[in-house]
């Protein structure tokens, strides 16, 4: 069966009806951390830019890369800048798996942090335009390694022509990896869009550090009306 181990975690997250901010983008990250007696580590995220919320997410979990004794716990957040150190509401919830192919509808409702810096309180102004992208990332038998990780990112290409992948970033998904691909699905708010920006989607698979790319796709010359469903995508070797 393809994509057995497979998980779809899939709902939405709601913020306070006051976030304290600064000016941008707010950042909501979405995290699946496997967690046992003496520790915890990442093995799935997903992201975007947004405006206000209800958002909805979707992650996805790779089932076998889940240790003995280990369990799934969700923490969702939203900050001013990209990562968890940022997050000035959050809320976590423990998931269970049970065999189980798709989880949801999860709602997640976030709640001030704890002694998180207040700034001045800036209600979120709008609801989200949500935009839907979804793909099937590929991963050709020849390409296939234990332990990797697969990355789905919608960047902002810079007038440079250069992408940063931490502040170029629109939306993203990532998770550890077995298998030979996995179903991604993307929300993105529109309203943190402009008619003119530049755009491209990258698609790689990662060593276990990531600190090499084994393969990889890259959709170019996008525009904010050509985010779409991108069907299949087939993972190519890099460049020698």
């Amino acid at each position: 069966m393809p994509h057995a181990n497979i998980v779809e975690i899939f709902g939405s997250v709601t913020s306070p009806d006051h976030l304290p901010t600064t000016d941008g983008p707010v950042r909501l990250l979405i995290t699946a951390k496997a967690v046992s007696a003496s520790s915890q580590r990442l093995i799935a995220y997903c992201s975007c830019q947004l405006t206000g919320s209800p958002m909805p997410f979707n992650l996805r979990v790779d089932r076998s890369t889940l240790a003995e004794g280990e369990t799934l716990t969700l923490q969702a957040g939203c900050g001013t800048a990209p990562g968890e150190d940022s997050q000035v509401v959050r809320t976590r919830l423990p998931v269970p798996l049970d065999g189980q192919r798709r989880i949801g509808p999860l709602t997640l409702q976030l709640e001030p942090v704890t002694d998180s810096p207040q700034t001045d309180a800036l209600k979120m102004p709008i609801e989200p335009v949500v935009i839907s992208l979804s793909l099937s990332v590929v991963i050709p038998e020849a390409l296939v390694k234990a332990d990797t990780h697969l990355d789905v990112t919608l960047l902002r290409v810079q007038q440079d022509g250069q992408s940063n992948r931490v502040s170029s970033n629109i939306a993203g998904a990532s998770m550890q990896h077995g298998g030979n691909g996995s179903p991604f699905t993307l929300y993105l708010d529109a309203n943190v869009l402009t008619e003119n920006d530049r755009l491209k989607l990258h698609v790689a698979q990662y060593n276990q550090e990531r600190s090499k790319a084994l393969a990889g796709y890259v959709v170019r010359d996008l525009g904010p009306n050509d985010l779409r469903d991108f069907g299949e995508v087939i993972l190519r070797a890099p460049r020698q």
